[in-house]
C-alpha cells in the first residue's frame, strides 16, 4: 500500500532533508489523452529523500486504484522498499531508502477481504464452507435394494446398521436429518457439503462390509453399494424427507413408520415428553438410557462394530442402540414442512410421491422407463397373486410363478425378471419358458 501524498512527509525526515518529488523526465506516456504528445513531461513512480533548499517541484499526480497508487500510468507495487543508489550527475542528491506502508490502505485492503468473505458466506443463506468454498445442501443417501444381495440376514444386522449411522456422522462432517433401514437397504437424508457427505457414505459402506465378511457365513454372496443424489428442489426435498422414513413400514406390513424400531420415524412432530420406541426391550419393559463412556471397552466396541471409529462418551446408548437423538437434527427436519399439517399430507399419500421418488432416482442412475415401468408392473402382478407388492418376501417357487405370469403377460426379458423377482438368469432359463 501507498500513501495518497507522500509529499505530506518532512515530519518523518531527518534533520536538514525534506521529502521531494523528482523533477519532471521528459518520457513518453502510454496514456491514450496524451499519445499526439510524446515529449510531453511526466512525473516518475519514485519519491525521494533529497538536502533542504533543493529545487522542490510540483508534487506528481497520485491516484489511487484498489489500495494501490498510479503514477504516471504505472501502478507501483505495494510494500515496496528501495536500497539507497548513490548520487549522480553531480547533484547534491544522496541515496534514498524508501519505505511507504500505509495503514490506511492496509486497513482498507483487509476490510475488502472480510467483506467478500461474509459475502460468500452469506449467499444461500451462510450455506458455503469457506475452508473449501463447497455450497452446503441436501442429499439423499441410499442403494439400490434390487442390485444388494444379503444386505440383512437377521435382526443382528438391523442393530449393526442403526449403530453404524451414528458412528459415521460422529465421525464426519454432517448433519443425519432422517434415515431407515430396510431388509434390503438403508435410506438417508443427509445436510452437508458434497466431500462431507462423499466421506460418510464411503465410510458406512466400508464399514458395514467389514462387519458382514466377520459376521456372515462363509461363502455367502453379499452385494452392496451405496447412492448419493443430490437435491435441489423443495417439493422433491420433501417427497425425499418423508420417503426415508415410510419406505420401510410399505408394501402391506403390519406398522407404522412412527413404530418402526430401524428409523427416526418416531422423532418428529412429537409432543413432549414422549418415550422413543428404542427404550423398549424385547419384553416391553422400558430400559434407562446409559453414556457410551461409562460401558466397558468389549462393550463399547459391541457399539460401534469398529476398533477405529469411535463416539462421544456423552452420546446415550439403550438396549446396544445409539440413541439417534445423539446426531439426528430433528429441528432442521421439522422446518422442511414448517407445519404438522403439511408432514401428515406427505405421509398420507405416498403413492404419487414414490413415482415420483422412482423417476429421479432411475434418471441419476441412467435407468431406462422401461425397467421403471417394469418394476411397477411387478409390484401389481405379485399382489394380485399374492397379496403384497413385494417379491423379495416369497419363497422361491412362487417367485418362479411370478416370474412366468410376467414373462406370460408383458414379455420381459429374463435380465429384467431375474432383477425383479430376485432370481438369477440360469435358473429362470430352467423354468419360465422362452
Amino acid at each position: 500500500p501507498w500513501l495518497p501524498c507522500p509529499w505530506l512527509l518532512p515530519s518523518l525526515a531527518p534533520p536538514g532533508f525534506g521529502v521531494l518529488s523528482p523533477p519532471r523526465s521528459p518520457l513518453p506516456v502510454s496514456s491514450p489523452a496524451s499519445a499526439s504528445r510524446p515529449n510531453t513531461p511526466q512525473p516518475l513512480p519514485r519519491v525521494g529523500w533529497f538536502p533542504r533548499g533543493c529545487h522542490t517541484p510540483a508534487p506528481p499526480r497520485w491516484h489511487s486504484v484498489a489500495g494501490r497508487c498510479v503514477a504516471a500510468g504505472k501502478i507501483a507495487p505495494s510494500h515496496t522498499i528501495i536500497a539507497p543508489t548513490p548520487p549522480s550527475g553531480g547533484g547534491l542528491r544522496v541515496a534514498s531508502l524508501r519505505i511507504i506502508i500505509s495503514t490506511t490502505f492496509l486497513i482498507g485492503e483487509l476490510t475488502e477481504i472480510l467483506i467478500f468473505a461474509y459475502g460468500l458466506y452469506m449467499v444461500g443463506g451462510g450455506t458455503y464452507n469457506l475452508n473449501t468454498m463447497e455450497q452446503k445442501q441436501y442429499f439423499h443417501f441410499c442403494a439400490d435394494g434390487e442390485e444388494s444381495r444379503n444386505f440383512i440376514i437377521c435382526e443382528k444386522d438391523y442393530r449393526a446398521n442403526f449403530n453404524l449411522i451414528g458412528v459415521c456422522a460422529a465421525n464426519s462432517d454432517v448433519v443425519v436429518l432422517s434415515f431407515s433401514i430396510e431388509d434390503s437397504h438403508p435410506h438417508g437424508l443427509l445436510w452437508g457439503t458434497l466431500s462431507a457427505c462423499l466421506d460418510y457414505v464411503g465410510k458406512y459402506e466400508k464399514q458395514y462390509r467389514h462387519y458382514a465378511a466377520r459376521t456372515h457365513p462363509p461363502g455367502m454372496k453379499f452385494e452392496f453399494k451405496c447412492e448419493l443424489y443430490p437435491i435441489n428442489d423443495e417439493q422433491y426435498l420433501k417427497n425425499v424427507a418423508t420417503y426415508t422414513i415410510i419406505q420401510p413400514t410399505k408394501d402391506g406390513k403390519p406398522i407404522m413408520y412412527y413404530d418402526y424400531p430401524w428409523g427416526t420415524g418416531s422423532m418428529y412432530f412429537r409432543k413432549q415428553p414422549y418415550t422413543p420406541v428404542w427404550y423398549y426391550d424385547d419384553q416391553g419393559i422400558i430400559q434407562t438410557p446409559v453414556p457410551f463412556g461409562s460401558l466397558t471397552a468389549r462393550e463399547q466396541r459391541a457399539v460401534t462394530h469398529s476398533q477405529i471409529l469411535t463416539i462421544s462418551e456423552e452420546w446415550l446408548v439403550c438396549n446396544g442402540l445409539i440413541l439417534p437423538s445423539n446426531y439426528v437434527d430433528v429441528q432442521r427436519f421439522e422446518s422442511i414442512y414448517r407445519t404438522h399439517n403439511s408432514f401428515r399430507v406427505f405421509t398420507s399419500s405416498p403413492k404419487k410421491r414414490e413415482e415420483i421418488m422412482l423417476q429421479a432416482m432411475a434418471d441419476y442412475r441412467g435407468v431406462s422407463l422401461e425397467d421403471l415401468e417394469a418394476r411397477r408392473i411387478c409390484g401389481e402382478v405379485c399382489k394380485q397373486m399374492f397379496g403384497f407388492r413385494d417379491p423379495r418376501r416369497l419363497d422361491a417357487p412362487r417367485r418362479i410363478n411370478l416370474a412366468q405370469q410376467l414373462r406370460r403377460q408383458y414379455r420381459l426379458s429374463f435380465r429384467q425378471l431375474s432383477s425383479l423377482v430376485y432370481v438369477s438368469e440360469i435358473e429362470l432359463r430352467r423354468y419360465v419358458p422362452a
